[in-house]
């Protein structure tokens, strides 16, 4: 495949002043261009004397306008409202060849996606003392539409719609042991709409939208500071993510987890930051089981992986030793269906080391 891509992108914010009285607000509004051009797709060999050959040309175009204000009632209890008007719109157009032996097969579609939506959030948080507070939020999200450029025969598989989520958050903040050891924990529920699901068809990948889903969990995290320098983090999170209502040809998903959606997460670390600059960090990320297709008939073990920092840093520049998969761990990231009985496994990246160096100017 071989894409070119160019595009602009700009923001412009205004705030209030700091230590001007009870409200605070920020206003702004994002505008940006991107084109998609020349991307090719070829499958040489799909079968015997089969051959695909793909071309599509993209244009999108982003506007927003946003603002939010948070409201201090009185000295523990504030309240936070914003809005985002949000238009997309993107243009596609895709040519496509398939090969049959002597026989070719021509095929040009061209669609558009036009989105406007208005995306309103609220929130309000209370603070116990001066070392617990508490919160709970409303907000609407959006995940933009786009078109499917490598699978598809027909105009209906060339795009797919934006994705809309309702979430809700509850949750508490707070401070312990004099400052040396912080511990979070929220819960959450999130209403999806037009859910975006990756589909896996041999080597290639398309979206398809679900009618409806939805996700519950809670999420926990610590760090402590035993002495000056050293911290040790962790975290726990627990997901129930679930396909609420979708059909496609005479199957039923509902009740089906949603894909690459593992039931628990987890992760843990320490970091020893030594003034002026050595630092050293070594953490570890994992997660539970979990399914790579809509259907739950394929199934990933979960895994964890170490990494590990060290370094110098200064005020103008730092360098790192990076290493992730520290221990040259072998797992799987992705399995799904091939041809007949047969099925393709895509492995998780090996041990990899390198450095990365850092000039400020």
């Amino acid at each position: 495949m071989k894409k070119e891509l160019t595009g602009y992108s700009q923001e412009f914010r205004l705030s209030s002043p700091e230590n001007t009285g009870p409200l605070k607000w920020l206003a702004g509004v994002y505008g940006e261009n991107r084109e998609i051009f020349k991307r090719k797709h070829t499958k040489l060999f799909i079968g015997p004397g089969m051959t695909e050959n793909r071309k599509t040309d993209e244009t999108a175009n982003n506007m927003a306008l946003f603002g939010q204000a948070t409201y201090r009632v009185h000295e523990r209890l504030y309240f936070t409202t914003g809005v985002r008007g949000d238009h997309t719109s993107m243009d596609g157009e895709q040519d496509y060849q398939k090969r049959i032996g002597r026989f070719t097969r021509l095929k040009k579609f061209d669609d558009s996606i036009d989105n406007t939506e208005v995306l309103p959030k609220l929130s309000v948080s209370f603070d116990l003392d001066q070392k617990a507070m508490l919160y709970a939020s409303i907000s609407k999200g959006i995940l933009n539409g786009g078109f499917n450029s490598v699978l598809g025969e027909s105009l209906a598989d060339f795009t797919y719609d934006p994705e809309q989520m309702w979430s809700y958050e509850l949750g508490a903040k707070t401070i312990w042991l004099d400052g040396r050891l912080l511990a979070n924990i929220s819960l959450f529920y999130l209403d999806i709409d037009d859910k975006q699901v990756m589909e896996v068809i041999g080597l290639n990948r398309r979206i398809a939208n679900a009618e409806s889903a939805s996700s519950r969990g809670l999420e926990l995290s610590i760090k402590a500071r035993p002495v000056e320098g050293l911290d040790f983090f962790g975290g726990i999170g627990y997901l129930d993510a679930t396909f609420d209502d979708w059909q496609v040809d005479g199957y039923d998903y509902e009740g089906n987890s949603l894909t690459f959606a593992p039931e628990y997460t987890f992760n843990a670390g320490v970091q020893y930051h030594h003034a002026p600059g050595v630092f050293a960090r070594l953490d570890m990320t994992g997660h539970s089981s979990f399914y790579t297709d809509a259907e739950n008939q394929y199934e990933c073990e979960g895994f964890e992986i170490f990494n590990a920092r060290l370094g110098y840093e200064t005020a103008s520049w730092d360098i790192v030793l990076c290493c992730k998969n520290l221990f040259d761990k072998e797992y799987i990231v992705e399995r799904r269906k091939w041809s007949g009985s047969s099925e393709v496994v895509v492995d998780g990246d090996p041990l990899t080391v390198g450095i990365d160096f850092t000039w400020r100017f």
